[in-house]
């Protein structure tokens, strides 16, 4: 692959009064083998523990040169603060016989609970049981499991919830108040909330006569096939805001009301709210890279999808304002590639952007982008 060109320095927005301004500020991804350094990498996850963020799935080139082809599920964890950039690794691909491994993270995803990284897997190209474990590597695990930064070990904490297999689910939120991990699905006619619990990882999901994960929307209101498991969502208070990319639609979920339903009887109605529309202007697929970041240190939303970013206040959830995307590079057919991954750094009250792969021309690029609101 050939070398992207230089990413531009600091680059910063301004925003409507209500909005402020936004910043891009470029970093560099280190080089193997604290690193993946220019190789493109996709459907990343990471969790911060005592300020470090932790990249425990997704897809990167080959670090460890005893393992599986590049971008099938990394089971390499890098670590980095975005203070000192300094980046480092702390889980080779194959741990040792005699230790227990989150196996395959490919299409998969991480959140923190108590100093831990829970890690699921949705789906992956790879097919389970592994055949091609050394007999001298741990002994593998497709299961909902839990990491201790910074050298682990692993634990299997239960079986995977039934609502997140055959690539149902991308991201995990984890509401403090009831400890559950709370998991935007998809399964059978309409968007669902597969819950797990955090003490025991229980599956508390309410499952339907059909067999499905029961969905907190009413079709009537909200459309049929909605679809929110894309652009993951934050917690805000006691309610989950989520991006319906087939209706471009923010929807709000009270929790506790969800979380207090008793299978079988009505739904309360004002279980789920529609905050807003989005004024998106192209068609969103399953496969299209969006982020839904909630800023709470300023109280406002951000989109992430294409080539702009959507800002709206919380207050005045329907005042977007669209700016163009700066956390991109620009390949050899001078075409920018954009970040497909956003995660939220509530200690620094900044956005990390990362995850950029070049299907156009394999171009590499090493970086990624700290974004401030002010």
């Amino acid at each position: 692959m050939s070398k992207a060109s230089s990413a531009p320095f600091r680059v910063e927005i301004k925003l409507p009064a209500a909005c402020g301004a936004v910043s891009f500020v470029p970093q560099t991804i280190g080089a193997a083998p604290n690193g993946w350094g220019a190789s493109g990498c996709k459907h990343l996850s990471l969790g911060k523990v005592e300020g470090r963020w932790y990249k425990v799935c997704g897809d990167h080139t080959k670090v460890d040169p005893v393992s599986p082809d590049d971008n099938d599920g990394r089971q390499e964890i890098f670590s980095f603060t975005t203070a000192a950039n300094d980046w480092r690794q702390d889980q080779p691909y194959w741990l040792p016989a005699g230790q227990l491994q989150f196996w395959n993270p490919d299409d998969a995803f991480c959140c923190v609970r108590n100093g831990e990284i829970w890690g699921w897997r949705s789906t992956g190209v790879r097919s389970w049981p592994p055949t091609d474990v050394p007999s001298n590597a741990a002994t593998q695990l497709l299961a909902t499991c839990a990491w201790t930064p910074p050298n682990g070990p692993w634990r299997e904490v239960a079986p995977l919830p039934k609502g997140i297999t055959q690539n149902r689910a991308w991201h995990a939120i984890h509401y403090a108040a009831r400890d559950v991990f709370v998991i935007p699905s998809a399964a059978g006619y309409n968007a669902s909330l597969t819950i797990q619990r955090g003490s025991d990882g229980a599956d508390l999901s309410p499952v339907n006569a059909d067999g499905f994960i029961d969905s907190p929307l009413d079709s009537s209101v909200f459309g049929t096939d909605c679809d929110w498991r894309v652009a993951g969502g934050f917690i805000r208070g006691d309610e989950l805001y989520v991006f319906d990319h087939v209706h471009k639609q923010i929807i709000a979920v009270a929790l506790p009301l969800w979380l207090d339903w008793t299978d079988g009887q009505p739904i309360p109605r004002n279980v789920a709210r529609k905050v807003c529309d989005v004024p998106v202007a192209f068609d969103l697929q399953t496969q299209s890279a969006m982020t839904l970041i909630g800023h709470l240190a300023s109280d406002r939303m951000m989109l992430f999808v294409g080539d702009q970013i959507y800002v709206a206040p919380l207050s005045n959830p329907s005042a977007w304002t669209q700016i163009p995307r700066q956390d991109r590079f620009e390949n050899d057919n001078g075409n920018f590639v954009y970040a497909s991954k956003q995660f939220y750094d509530a200690d620094e009250g900044m956005v990390l952007s990362i995850a950029t792969i070049d299907w156009e021309t394999g171009t590499a690029n090493d970086k990624y982008w700290l974004i401030e609101c002010e």
